[in-house]
């Protein structure tokens, strides 16, 4: 099976099985230049795996949100190298890149990111318009998107007009529109109330125990603690990792789904 070329390689669960997926190697990252220079991530190696939930934790300049922009190939490193479902993402460019990651990764951020003028309907289409989904077909995806998150009621609403919780769900919305593989959420909880937090996590988990990979990058150790795997940094580098043992048994089951419907 070719690896190097997005055509040549399956997208569905025989690859899922085969290669991590995410994968980095010696990745670094380095902004400025001589004296000037800040090294962000130093060196750091992690493999990601079909149905996990990880946590990326640290505080505020630890590398952590860097970690998360290059592994959803939204910067590029100063070294190293980073594998998307086993394709080798370094080589990619233009709109082979965009592909990859429009098509794989779904994207949840604490800023929400949205365009405020727009409806709800047509902020969370954008993947699929961009995907050149047909009209017909990505308005059909769209609300049902809209349906999971319980606002298919709001799709002619302003995106400007809605509570922070709801601008939320749209988000969450607008990144499983397209099917990814994998969900970014970057502090998905902190600009909300606990009550509307909790709502958030269990949108996000519950579509982790469907099977989608989610990466979590947070400060909030109790969020974190939910994950299967925490991962640690300090000063661009991983400085522990742990693991929670019910989320080993459940994506030992998950595979074993998969093995089962080949």
């Amino acid at each position: 099976m070719k690896t190097s070329n997005l055509k040549a390689t399956p997208a569905g669960k025989k690859v899922a099985e085969s290669f991590p997926v995410i994968e980095v190697s010696h990745l670094s990252k380095t902004y400025g230049k001589k004296s000037t220079a800040f090294k962000a991530l130093d060196n750091i190696n992690l493999k990601i795996f079909p149905g996990e939930s990880v946590a990326i934790i640290g505080k505020s300049g630890s590398g952590k949100s860097t970690l998360m922009h290059l592994m959803a190939l939204l910067d590029k490193p100063t070294s190293g190298t980073i594998k998307v479902l086993g394709i080798n993402a370094n080589k990619l460019k233009g709109k082979k890149l965009n592909r990859l990651r429009n098509k794989y990764f779904g994207f949840v951020f604490q800023q929400f990111f949205m365009n405020a003028n727009d409806s709800v309907l047509e902020n969370v289409l954008l993947p699929l318009k961009i995907g050149k989904i047909s009209r017909f077909k990505r308005k059909k995806l769209a609300l049902k998107a809209l349906d999971i998150v319980d606002l298919e009621n709001k799709a002619k609403n302003k995106a400007t007009n809605l509570s922070g919780g709801q601008k939320q769900r749209v988000c969450i919305a607008r990144a499983i529109v397209n099917n990814p593989k994998i969900i970014f959420a970057d502090e998905p909880t902190g600009n909300l109330d606990s009550g509307t937090g909790k709502k958030i996590i269990d949108l996000l988990f519950g579509l982790n125990k469907k099977g989608t990979t989610l990466i979590i990058v947070t400060h909030d150790e109790d969020l974190a603690a939910l994950c299967d795997r925490q991962i640690r940094i300090v000063d661009g580098e991983i400085v522990k990792e742990s693991k929670q043992k019910a989320g080993y048994i459940r994506r030992t089951a998950i595979r074993e789904g998969m093995k089962e419907d080949r």
